[in-house]
């Protein structure tokens, strides 16, 4: 007797939220329709504004939402919402922001340090472009970004390449000996 006076205190689990702030999907419209047809077929005699009260207490939706969403339900099938388009600033991009005229100078910047043979790194080509007065100031993440954009990409320099000259060297040096050797010995 005990528990089913219990049962009967405990109220019916919630399927949403009261705090939900988002669309509902389509699948939570119909499982809101499904409630509200239940629950007008198992109390004919309530007010359609009593329906709705219990169907928002059993959803946990407000009885207006529940009231749109029979009406949806009446006109037709039910419609799952709408993305809403994404709010782009073009006006913040850095291809916007940095003319033509920015990037061919940065590319000269570049080329130029090819010519003298020098290797660019983005430091001297930061140094390079923030030391011209005609091109504004980069910082090192906008600049190496820039240069992304533009097309430059970063390659690993090899630090021991002396080493790897030095080696080709003596193993050639090496096999001529022995055919020198080879050959003087017949």
């Amino acid at each position: 007797m005990a528990s089913s006076s219990r049962a009967s205190n405990t109220s019916p689990v919630r399927i949403f939220s009261r705090v939900r702030t988002s669309k509902l999907s389509k699948n939570a419209k119909q499982v809101i329709a499904n409630v509200c047809a239940r629950t007008r077929m198992r109390f004919p005699a309530k007010s359609v504004q009593e329906v709705l009260s219990v169907v928002s207490e059993d959803t946990g939706v407000s009885p207006r939402t529940v009231a749109k969403l029979k009406a949806e339900c009446l006109r037709g099938n039910l419609v799952s919402p709408k993305r809403r388009p994404r709010d782009v600033t073009i006006s913040s991009t850095r291809t916007v922001k940095h003319d033509s005229f920015t990037v061919h100078a940065i590319r000269l910047k570049v080329q130029s340090m090819y010519a003298k043979r020098e290797i660019p790194t983005l430091d001297s080509v930061r140094k390079a472009v923030n030391e011209d007065d005609d091109l504004p100031n980069f910082t090192k993440t906008t600049l190496w970004r820039l240069m992304k954009d533009m097309g430059f990409t970063y390659d690993k320099r090899i630090r021991n390449l002396g080493i790897i000259v030095w080696r080709r060297r003596y193993t050639c040096g090496r096999s001529r000996n022995s055919e020198d050797r080879a050959g003087g010995n017949r």
